[in-house]
């Protein structure tokens, strides 16, 4: 199982790349701590295994090692550390590390020192609830209090997993269940409870001997998630829900092909399938296990629903959601032609590292925004929660970004979900440096380049709306000439090929005109200009109706467009190139 943070406890295989990472020279200046020679690495992380008081936690993210994370004594004062891999960095590996670590070390006040150049941990420890207590001309000293706010219990983890999921469409009152395992316990969501109203004090605590705790019973379910928590060690998390989408492909006894995108494809795998069972019995827990146990992360359940596992539940509420685009995506897009699948090779072109911009020294311009900066955050963010809540960005899908001025702008940062960003969390870019300690989205070398060849473009925005991802995995263009608005506002959509937006982004930039706002890329999603966000995201709505509408109307009949004389009419009217 790929993807998400996880810590476990160190072993003495981690050590050889937890020496790489401490002898990075950048790492050892960032940190302001000389790197040690192997034997001296050796002897210390000897030292640290053998003290009963350290805590001590190896950070995993896509099942990689990326770094460690320690607790211990000091003059009196408990301290926690970090080190991740550099190739880890702007990624909120250390962020989800620290807050996951923060549920395992108790001790209240808990202090960090930061070199001052540092600016990008002073983020992750302020963003966990540390603040500055001292400062000297080297470093700060943070402090996270006794009365921080508590962090969240598995109980309440479980009840924001189910809250999510139910009012994402993807279960209903009565079905559903999710759980998370905790040092060899399960805390699992209730039987024969209402969904949409789960409390925490509903939540039951299943101990490593099989006892449950709580005011109620556990899911009838609870069989099939400890033969799974069995059958695969890594997980952290198990959901089983019933989305529509994802349904329709349990009954027709089928599972969706995830090689439709490729970024369902890294975050999904392909999906397995489950033969039908009686619910809550063995013989179901049997066949979901043993499919889980081969590899995949994602089940289809004959007859019956879907189930998912990952090591966090953010992570499989990730997934889930995921999973159910791209079902619907597939049904939708059946009804427009032949569903194209990529190719190994073009999995690959699109999973290959990308150019990263160069980050910009702390003293940098970069880091020294224009006076309209912080205002230009807050609303690029109100548009990113106004996407997620009309479906137009799913958690894991959609990139925007925004103009500050001719030589800088704002973009969304990779790998963060869309539903959770906080204006604090977009990067800068500025003369082609990203903002220090930070890492944006990958497709932020295009929007610089649709920023420096169309001055008049003061908004991008890159998504996959349901009805306008049918299109693209169907290879069907967007006719805009149905109705005024669409054709007003899209104008010509043009269809381009998927490995355009990595092979040549430059051409994908330059595709774009006054004649041609909005393009679509197969097997990819929708790319969209604007003078400003207003624009952009208004484009982005109409693009989604517009293919929404026209799904809709295959069901009645052929699609009739506007005639030629009313597009004169309206060209003449309201289009000024």
């Amino acid at each position: 199982m790929k993807g998400g943070v996880r810590l476990r406890e160190v072993t003495a295989a981690d050590l050889p790349m937890l020496y790489d990472h401490q002898a990075d020279p950048e790492a050892a200046r960032m940190a302001a701590f000389p790197s040690r020679d192997r034997e001296a690495f050796l002897a210390h992380w000897s030292r640290i295994l053998a003290d009963p008081q350290v805590i001590a936690r190896t950070i995993q993210f896509e099942g990689q090692v990326a770094g460690n994370i320690v607790s211990f004594e000091r003059s009196g004062r408990r301290l926690v550390g970090y080190w991740i891999g550099r190739e880890y960095w702007g990624r909120s590996v250390a962020s989800q590390a620290l807050s996951a670590f923060l549920r395992q070390e108790p001790t209240r006040p808990l202090h960090a020192h930061v070199t001052r150049h540092n600016i990008a941990s002073r983020r992750v420890l302020e963003k966990c609830g540390f603040a500055i207590t001292a400062e000297d001309a080297e470093e700060f000293i943070l402090e996270l209090p006794a009365t921080a706010p508590a962090l969240p219990t598995p109980a309440r983890l479980v009840v924001a997993a189910m809250d999510r999921i139910y009012r994402g469409g993807l279960t209903t009152t009565s079905g559903g269940n999710v759980s998370m395992k905790l040092d060899g316990a399960i805390w699992i969501s209730p039987g024969s409870t209402d969904k949409g109203s789960l409390r925490a004090d509903q939540v039951v605590r299943v101990s490593p001997a099989g006892i449950a705790v709580g005011a109620g019973r556990p899911s009838l379910e609870l069989v099939f998630h400890q033969a799974i928590y069995e059958a695969r060690p890594d997980a952290g998390a198990v959901i089983h829900a019933h989305p529509p989408a994802l349904v329709a492909f349990s009954i027709a006894h089928g599972v969706p092909d995830t090689r439709v995108l490729p970024k369902t494809r890294s975050i999904c795998g392909p999906v397995g399938f489950a033969t039908y069972a009686l619910p809550g019995s063995a013989a179901l827990a049997q066949n979901i296990a043993r499919i889980l146990a081969g590899g995949h992360d994602m089940a289809i359940m004959e007859n019956h629903a879907v189930v998912c596992l990952a090591a966090s539940l953010p992570e499989a509420c990730r997934r889930l959601e995921t999973l159910e685009l791209c079902a619907g995506a597939i049904l939708k897009a059946g009804a427009l032609g032949t569903v194209r699948t990529l190719t190994e090779e073009q999995l690959a072109l699109a999973a290959a590292p990308v150019a990263d911009l160069p980050e910009s020294p702390a003293d940098s311009p970069a880091d020294s925004p224009p006076p309209a900066a912080e205002e230009a955050r807050q609303e690029l963010c109100g548009f990113i929660r106004r996407g997620c809540r009309q479906r137009l960005f799913s958690s894991n899908a959609g990139t925007i970004s925004r103009r500050l001025d001719e030589r800088s702008f704002l973009i969304t940062p990779g790998g963060r979900d869309r539903n959770e960003l906080a204006a604090g969390d977009l990067v800068a870019v500025r003369d082609g440096q990203r903002e220090t300690g930070k890492r944006p989205s990958r497709a932020a070398l295009l929007h610089r380049m649709l920023y420096e060849l169309h001055p008049a473009v003061g908004a991008v925005i890159l998504a996959q709306p349901p009805n306008l991802t049918a299109f693209c995995i169907s290879h069907t263009r967007l006719d805009a000439r149905i109705m005024p608005e669409s054709f007003v506002l899209l104008r010509e959509v043009e269809l381009l090929p998927f490995g355009i937006q990595y092979r040549d982004p430059e051409a994908l930039a330059r595709s774009v005109s006054p004649r041609r706002p909005v393009v679509l890329i197969e097997n990819e999603g929708l790319l969209v200009t604007g003078a400003n966000l207003l624009q952009a995201f208004d484009r982005l709505e109409v693009a989604e109706f517009t293919a929404s509408s026209i799904l809709q109307a295959r069901g009645l009949g052929a699609v009739v467009n506007l005639p030629e004389q009313a597009r004169r009419e309206i060209s003449d009217a309201y289009i000024r190139d």
